[in-house]
């Protein structure tokens, strides 16, 4: 590591550098260089380019977004063996941790535009995104939304089992409706979508919001799928209802500033948000991930799913 970061800053200023307590399989790492901070992600796999989210964030950040802007990657390090990428640090915390109502509003409808940048891009393919093949448009791993809607998701007979005691039949059989409508849905472009995008990774410094953070799980998907995602998880970090803010202020930026036109329907972003929640929960009880890590997050959201069934 000391390498690494003295062959990209020099060693005329000391960099301390420390591992995030966020986030398990990506490995990210803080660096302070005096006043200035900066984060280092770590690929995951051996095989994998991070260029290929740094040539994204870029865009992105030079368009006017405010994500973190590229300050160094590599393909391969020698020493760490895997490709690394170092970014500048957005400033603030994060919504999550914002007391006042007022302020969380303000800041997730100024965020919901750069969402709305991020998933105007359009991927070529579903699903991860690919990340031995640098270029642009971006690659994703599957070839049609039918895959992507099925990735993950065991068959319909072992899910039913998994997850039948924390369901009504009648609350899974209308989950199972939704899966065979999306399988053949003609979704026939995939959109860039951040993947984890929650109070968590929307940040401000004040009242001021300062940006996105965390593009760990970029991948190609439906239009919905960020806006299904926050959904989802809004009010599991912080109390106040963002969603419906957030939500206004992705319309007004995708139909104004990026002159894009998604024709969002609050049905189907519910759909992809009971789709995801649904994913989620497959991958949680796999045999092999063990239930006990993830015990005190499956009831609230197979709570959760069942009232976004319901339509509340």
């Amino acid at each position: 590591m000391k390498a690494l970061l003295i062959r990209v800053f020099g060693s005329s200023v000391t960099i301390d550098f420390e591992r995030t307590p966020e986030g398990i399989s990506c490995q990210t790492y803080r660096l302070t260089r005096g006043n200035d901070r900066y984060y280092l992600r770590v690929a995951e796999e051996l095989h994998e380019d991070l260029s290929v989210d740094a040539d994204i964030q870029r865009r992105l950040h030079q368009a006017g977004a405010h994500v973190p802007d590229v300050v160094h990657v590599e393909r391969f390090d020698e020493g760490l063996q895997r490709s690394v990428l170092i970014m500048t640090e957005i400033a603030g915390v994060s919504v999550a941790k914002i007391t006042s109502a007022e302020v969380a509003v303000h800041v997730v409808r100024d965020a919901a535009a750069d969402a709305a940048a991020i998933n105007a891009i359009e991927v070529d393919g579903f699903g991860w995104l690919d990340r031995r093949r640098p270029g642009w448009p971006p690659r994703g791993q599957l070839a049609s939304y039918g895959a992507f809607v099925e990735s993950g998701l065991p068959e319909a007979g072992i899910r039913r089992e998994r997850l039948g005691r924390l369901f009504s039949p009648d609350h899974l059989d209308r989950i199972e409706a939704i899966i065979s409508a999306e399988q053949v849905r003609p979704v026939a472009i995939a959109r860039l979508a951040h993947g984890d995008l929650d109070a968590t990774h929307i940040y401000c410094d004040g009242a001021s919001y300062t940006g996105i953070i965390d593009f760990g799980e970029l991948r190609g998907a439906e239009p919905e799928f960020d806006l299904g995602h926050f959904l989802l998880d809004d009010c599991d970090e912080n109390p106040t209802p963002l969603f419906e803010h957030f939500l206004a202020g992705y319309r007004d930026a995708a139909s104004k500033t990026l002159n894009v036109r998604l024709n969002l329907d609050d049905d189907q972003i519910r759909r992809s948000a009971i789709l995801h929640g649904f994913r989620q929960l497959c991958g949680w009880l796999q045999p092999e991930r063990g239930l006990e890590s993830r015990r005190s997050l499956v009831r609230p959201r197979a709570e959760r799913l069942a009232d976004l069934l319901d339509g509340v």
